[in-house]
């Protein structure tokens, strides 16, 4: 478990950095992950007024499958 938080913090650290020149080029930008802690979140809701949460929700359990099929191969691919 340990090692998980410490790649979660990993993660954080260098989004934080990517967030922060969106913000600065007044760009749009979304994120999504694992590594998104409740605490990390929170404070970037804090400290970025401009952020919000939303959720998307697959309409179907097919619909889920065939997002996540489109995610192997992908560099962002979701570990298994």
């Amino acid at each position: 478990m340990a090692d998980v938080k410490l790649q979660a913090q990993l993660v954080q650290q260098r989004l934080e950095d990517i967030i922060e020149q969106y913000v600065q080029k007044r760009q749009s930008l979304i994120i999504e992950g694992v590594h998104l802690t409740p605490d990390f979140m929170l404070a970037m809701f804090k400290k970025y007024p401009s952020i919000f949460p939303f959720t998307v929700s697959p309409i179907s359990r097919s619909s889920s499958t065939t997002r996540r099929s489109t995610w192997s191969g992908s560099r962002c691919a979701p570990s298994t």
